[in-house]
């Protein structure tokens, strides 16, 4: 059975929100039966919204760097339970010798029925990216940021 890859760290509570949605939705009666993942929780990568707006250092690098990681220990798949990383997706889709699940063609792709408008409530960085809106108007859906002052980078 291929192993899952789990890029995370980025944050923290996110890689562990998706392993504990991982868990809790595999329907496992013993150990035995879980699916058999592999996690590289990396905190360290720079910040991913600042580089976006151009206030950060260039996490491209350490993005690639865990890919190979995951590509090493022999994963079929991997799920980056972080939005903004997602700005680089392509880069990383081209680096990884497995797919890489990406996290907003996902997302939309469980809307079921899907919506006319949705609203996007992101970091600034995943929003300037704009690839949330983008995967929404590929599926014909209108998208509506969220801005705020209590809006983290």
């Amino acid at each position: 059975m291929s192993r899952i890859g789990v890029f995370g760290g980025m944050g923290p509570q996110a890689t562990v929100d998706f392993m504990d949605k991982l868990v809790r939705l595999t329907p496992a009666t013993r150990d035995q039966e879980h699916l058999p993942v592999v996690v590289a929780s990396l905190p360290h990568i720079h910040d991913r919204s600042r580089a976006i707006l151009g206030t950060g250092r260039d996490p491209l690098p350490m993005l690639l760097s865990g890919i190979d990681f995951l590509n090493a220990s022999g994963v079929g798949v991997i799920a980056i339970p972080c939005n903004s990383s997602h700005h680089w997706y392509e880069q990383m889709q081209a680096r990884s010798s497995v797919p890489i699940l990406h996290i907003a063609r996902a997302c939309v792709a469980a809307m079921t029925p899907p919506a006319a408008s949705v609203a996007v409530f992101a970091t600034r960085g995943a929003l300037a990216s704009g690839f949330y809106q983008q995967a929404l108007a590929d599926r014909g859906i209108r998208s509506e940021e969220h801005t705020s002052e209590l809006q983290s980078y």
